[in-house]
Parts: structure tokens; C-alpha cells; sequence
């Protein structure tokens, strides 16, 4: 992957009449310097974007323009983290909590960065910032020497196999679930809910369809907790919350057995009103709208589409006289 992805990356840079050495020139910068990566579900997209790490500069990013690295969007505070590169290898990412705000959300590989906590990087590490970006760290230097000793591996021992091969060099797991496991942790509120029944559901539906229930429900719990993020941002004082439910039927497929339930908690937080259940695919549908709401409410500095059948997503239509 990471071959594919750095021969792509050279590919579009030589269409433009450009080499890597090119770019490093017109940017000031010293060859082999590490970059960050945009990753997205379009191939298309992924690594259209660049963000470079300076050597011995102190690289900040957040969605304040004094920063070094500008990103906006959901869970993306003024100031997220900064990044320090003092040799070209080594890549360090921290947190301080002295600067960042409760928003800021960074995960390395999956795990959560808490306040204060310095992390050294490798090649290939990806991470999360908020709930909307997510990036791919290339550490040049790096990728050289695994490639060499991946030549060197090849030469010395040609019919060894791929399990025999250091871990460094064997080829990461594409699966779908694998990616969902990056940008789901401890910390996910819609997950953490729903572990004591995956258990007991798993043993029920088999280990080829608890893979894909695994996929299905990791991914709409994701969703669930980018939801009430929003929720929380733009309309708080409804005290509004999406939860992840299953439906105990094993003869379903498994992305019907997972429908999603909005409740309006009471103002002492001591009680909770079912307002209505949507299919994951109509929560999908209504979370568009409400990226849409998010995006407008950041622009202008309010939303006010709330009541609107048309224009609220919160809204249930079913409901709606």
C-alpha cells in the first residue's frame, strides 16, 4: 500500500512536469522532509493534500490561522497539537495541555493522545484529528531503509514466506473493520454502550457474519458519536442524544439487526423520552443534513432551521402533522 501510494503521489507530480525534489526546492524545504497525507474513502482524494513538518520547527495545527497547519471542522479546536522534526526521522506529536481545549481529539493508530502525552511517530502511523480529518504520516528516510531491508530480505531468502517476514514488513490488513477499529476507542461513548451484548450476539451469529455485524455496528456507533457532537454544538439546551440499538433477531442481515434511537433526557438529566428510531440508512440520510447544519453554524455563527420540517434533521417527518 505504501508502495502504490508513493508511486501515485510521484506519478501526478511528474504529469505536472514536477519530481519530488521539485517540490521539496519550491517549498524551501530540505530533501526527504516528512509530510502528512489526507486520507479519504475516494481513492481519488487520498494524498491530494500535503502538509510538510519542517525540520527543527515547531509544527502547530488547529483551525486558527496562526497556525501552521490550518484544518477545520468537527472536534477541531483553535489549537489540536503540535509536531517536532528535529532530524528528518524522528516525528514527535504532542498534546500540551496548557494550550488545547477540552475539543481537541487526536488518535494515533486508534489510541487516543491524552493531555500532555508526547508520542514518537513512524512512518505510515495514521491519525485522526476531531471527527474529520485523517492523515497518513511519510517519513521519507524511513520508507527507504524498510525498503532496503525488504530488498535485502527478498535476496537473502526468496522463498521465504510472507509469515516468516519481519513484522515491520508484512503487509497490513485492508479489512474494512481494521480501519473502523483506528478511529474508534475508549473513549466512544455509542461503543463503550454496547459491548456488554456483542458478546452474547457474536456467539449467536457466527464468526463470517460477526465480522460484517463488527463492521456494521463499529461504523454506525462512529456515526452515532459525530451525531451528538453536533447535537451538542449546535443545539445543547434540547439535551437531544443518538444511541446505537440492536434488534435480537439473527435471521436478519446484519446491518438490519442495528437501528438507531433518539431520546430527549429531562433537564435533571435523571430521565429519558424515546422521541422516535430511525433505520441506519435514514440516519445516514439525516446525518448529511446535519454536517450541513454544522457547516453553516460554524460560517454564520448560527443555525435556524430548528422546527423547520424542510430544513431540521432532528425532526423526525413521520412525526411531523
Amino acid at each position: 500500500e505504501a508502495q502504490l501510494l508513493a508511486s501515485a503521489r510521484q506519478e501526478a507530480l511528474n504529469q505536472q512536469g514536477l519530481s519530488s525534489e521539485d517540490v521539496d526546492e519550491v517549498f524551501g524545504l530540505e530533501k526527504n522532509t516528512p509530510h502528512l497525507l489526507n486520507m479519504s474513502d475516494d481513492p481519488v482524494l487520498s494524498g491530494c493534500l500535503v502538509y510538510f513538518l519542517p525540520k527543527g520547527q515547531l509544527t502547530k495545527l488547529g483551525s486558527h490561522p496562526e497556525n501552521q497547519i490550518v484544518i477545520k471542522g468537527l472536534g477541531i479546536s483553535d489549537f489540536v497539537c503540535h509536531f517536532q522534526n528535529p532530524d528528518q526521522r524522528q516525528v514527535v506529536i504532542s498534546v500540551p495541555a496548557n494550550e488545547v481545549s477540552e475539543r481537541a481529539r487526536v488518535l494515533v493508530n486508534g489510541q487516543l493522545l491524552k493531555p500532555d502525552e508526547q508520542r514518537r511517530l513512524k512512518h505510515f502511523d495514521r491519525l485522526l484529528f476531531g471527527r474529520a480529518w485523517m492523515m497518513r504520516l511519510v517519513v521519507p528516510l524511513e520508507q527507504q531503509d524498510l525498503a532496503a531491508n525488504k530488498s535485502l530480505s527478498n535476496h537473502s531468502d526468496s522463498d521465504s514466506s510472507e509469515a516468516a517476514a519481519p513484522p515491520v514488513l508484512k503487509k497490513r490488513s485492508m479489512l474494512k473493520h481494521d480501519t473502523m477499529k483506528l478511529i474508534l476507542n475508549d473513549e466512544s461513548e455509542a461503543w463503550s454502550e454496547l459491548r456488554l451484548y456483542l458478546g452474547d450476539l457474536w456467539e449467536r451469529l457466527g464468526e463470517e457474519r460477526g465480522n460484517q455485524f463488527f463492521y456494521y455496528v463499529s461504523k454506525a456507533a462512529y456515526l452515532v458519536d459525530e451525531a451528538n457532537d453536533i447535537t451538542k454544538e449546535i443545539r445543547p439546551e434540547d439535551r437531544l442524544k443518538f444511541e446505537v440499538e440492536l434488534v435480537w433477531d439473527i435471521h436478519r442481515h446484519v446491518s438490519d439487526i442495528i437501528i438507531i434511537r433518539i431520546t430527549q433526557w429531562s433537564a435533571d438529566g435523571s430521565e429519558a423520552s424515546v422521541l422516535s428510531y430511525w433505520t441506519v440508512d435514514s440516519f445516514k440520510q439525516r446525518l448529511e443534513m446535519m454536517r450541513d447544519c454544522y457547516d453553516t453554524f460554524c460560517s454564520k455563527g448560527r443555525w435556524n432551521g430548528k422546527g423547520d420540517p424542510l430544513e431540521d434533521p432532528w425532526l423526525d417527518p413521520s412525526t411531523v402533522e
